[in-house]
């Protein structure tokens, strides 16, 4: 900003005039700045604004609707603790595949991705190199979600034509026989309480507690569509699962199911779940997009989506105290209570996750992926 030595007392109209620093609205008795020195600060403030995105709405500034405010927050929030400051990482072997799923072990200090064509890539803690892995049985399928157990020491890949396989390194893998020969396409698979869980299409549910034997469980309402996600709340012991025609399902144990009834005339397909901070978040995708949340799983409100909304959600997971909701090249959607959301926008020359399918947390920082073998990293500062 300029410095300037003396303030001139002048008069005029608006915008000619001095800012008069008075004693209250509509006193003449202070002491006058001049424009130049105003302009700059105004000028601080819309620079500010637009670096981030944002459009001033011509609204005047007041307790619980400053822009400016707003800004302020964007940029604290903007750090690699928020999923900013994104950098393009190389898949191994040149894959040009889309990779599905993203999952940090903090016991093995490993990344591990898995996507199209079997496609298995794992890294060390830094995200930085990857190492193309080999499936077993030759499997060319696509795997679409991985995660690991912790008390097994052992990972877990699910994917198209009933596909599940089991890792103890993330290196060599092994193929495990789904329950009643299922041959439909597995979309997520989380461990919780002492149990992984696998969703998939024809209203699949597969349970197990060592990752070698599966058991087939039966979804409530005869519910024969396609689950797309699982999660699991330690605070309520309470399992969750959402799929299309805005299907959700409870259980306390994994085994008994209940259909829940989602808020509004929502329809769409639920394709991310999540929970934390005491809520439960679903978002919908597909061309549909829906925000809801739940403090116990069966009463659900629906959110606000911050503008610019764009199409639809890929994911969303919780980390670090917020969730995380991919949303297309606009970025993320990021909120710590699942009501109130804002927009982290995507650096420049980051188009790669314009088609983000989905975001890890590990080590501090954020692994991107997506289509055309996409690997983004949100790397630390220092």
């Amino acid at each position: 900003m300029k410095a300037y030595s003396t303030i001139p007392n002048t008069t005029g109209t608006f915008p000619d005039t001095e800012a008069d620093n008075a004693s209250g609205p509509g006193e003449t008795d202070g002491t006058p700045f001049i424009k130049q020195l105003i302009d700059d600060l105004w000028g601080a403030r819309q620079a500010l604004m637009d670096r981030l995105g944002l459009t001033p709405n011509g609204s005047q500034e007041a307790v619980g609707a400053s822009q400016f405010l707003d800004a302020l927050e964007l940029l604290v929030r903007r750090n690699p603790a928020f999923g900013a400051n994104w950098d393009a990482r190389t898949a191994a072997g040149s894959y040009s595949g889309i990779f599905r799923d993203a999952f940090y072990s903090p016991d093995e200090y490993l990344w591990c991705i898995v996507g199209d064509s079997g496609e298995i890539q794992t890294s060390d803690s830094d995200g930085d190199t990857w190492s193309a892995q080999s499936p077993a049985g030759s499997y060319s399928g696509t795997f679409r979600g991985i995660t690991y157990s912790p008390s097994l020491d052992l990972w877990c890949a699910v994917g198209s034509s009933g596909e599940i396989e089991t890792s103890p390194d993330g290196a060599t893998w092994t193929q495990r026989t789904p329950a009643g020969s299922y041959s439909g396409n597995f979309y997520a698979v989380h461990w919780a309480n002492s149990m992984f869980v696998a969703v998939g299409t024809g209203g699949e549910i597969q349970t197990s507690t060592n990752g070698t034997s599966w058991t087939a469980q039966t979804a409530d309402n005869s519910y024969s569509g396609t689950f797309w996600d699982v999660t699991y709340s330690s605070d309520l012991s309470l399992w969750l699962i959402v799929g299309a025609s805005a299907e959700i399902q409870t259980s306390p144990d994994g085994a008994t199911w209940t259909e829940q009834t989602s808020a509004g005339s929502y329809s769409g397909a639920y394709v991310g779940c999540a929970y934390g901070n005491g809520v439960f978040v679903i978002v919908g995708g597909n061309g549909a997009k829906e925000l809801q949340s739940s403090p116990d799983g069966s009463t659900w409100t629906s959110q606000s989506i911050p503008s610019p909304g764009g199409t639809s959600y890929q994911d969303v997971f919780f980390a670090n105290g917020h969730f995380f909701a991919p949303l297309s090249s606009l970025g993320l959607h990021v909120s710590a209570d699942g009501a109130n959301w804002w927009r982290i926008p995507y650096d420049s020359g980051t188009s790669g996750l314009s088609d983000a399918r989905a975001l890890g947390y590990g080590n501090n920082g954020f692994i991107g992926v997506g289509s055309s073998g996409t690997i983004f990293k949100s790397h630390k500062h220092g």
